[in-house]
């Protein structure tokens, strides 16, 4: 399997821009480009062949293939027409940046939906069995990088009940089932996903509390 060596490069979402660093965090860079990353609220990087692309959540969804130096709007919908709006979350499979996943809440029709695209976000379809899940306000995806078909959604259950809050996906997204474990506890979100690097069983999960798949691995 490729690997893919970032070294001292890195992105990060805070508050309202996006920010880059090619020295370790020792200076940051603005990124505005063509399009103002207005808003930013998640952002995630995949490579295409040997192409760098990065996806991100802004007041829209948001691509740049020359490390964010410009950015074009993405998101046209299959059904209905219409470009996706105000994302709150942007995920793409490690080593195919064709396959990118979005995420939006409702909070009129109180409705969460996850989009997918197959297609380098040239167009998005709801995901059916996610689409408009009552109450469900997506929060994080997270990548395996040890197995890229395997991803896992975060979210946040807004009525109160304690419902499932970990959904997991086998196949990049485009299936998705609960995870039994979060059902079945006062798990209110999930936050934050961590998977181990090279041992596609293990992942970290944070919200309300901090919890690890079992057996344990190192």
């Amino acid at each position: 399997m490729k690997k893919y060596h970032l070294k001292n490069f890195g992105f990060i979402a805070l508050a309202a821009m996006f920010l880059l660093t090619t020295t370790f965090a020792q200076q940051w860079v603005s990124l505005n480009g063509p399009y103002r990353a207005t808003n930013g609220k998640d952002i995630t990087l995949g490579y295409t062949g040997s192409t760098r692309v990065l996806y991100a959540a802004t007041d829209s969804v948001r691509k740049s293939v020359n490390s964010g130096d410009s950015w074009t709007t993405i998101g046209n919908k299959i059904s209905p027409s219409g470009y996706i709006t105000n994302p709150l979350i942007v995920g793409t499979k490690p080593i195919d940046a064709n396959i990118v996943i979005t995420g939006t809440y409702d909070n009129i029709a109180g409705n969460g939906t996850i989009w997918r695209s197959t297609n380098s976000g040239s167009t998005f379809g709801a995901v059916p069995s996610i689409n408009n899940q009552t109450y469900v306000v997506p929060l994080r995806f997270g990548w395996s990088l040890a197995n890229t078909q395997n991803v896992f959604l975060g979210t946040l259950w807004n009525d109160g009940a304690h419902k499932p809050t970990l959904r997991k996906s086998p196949d990049a997204g485009l299936s998705w089932s609960d995870d039994n474990y979060f059902y079945n506890t006062v798990q209110t979100h999930v936050r934050a996903i961590a998977w181990h690097p090279t041992t596609a069983s293990l992942v970290y999960v944070g919200g309300s509390s901090i919890a690890v798949t079992c057996p344990r691995r190192k």
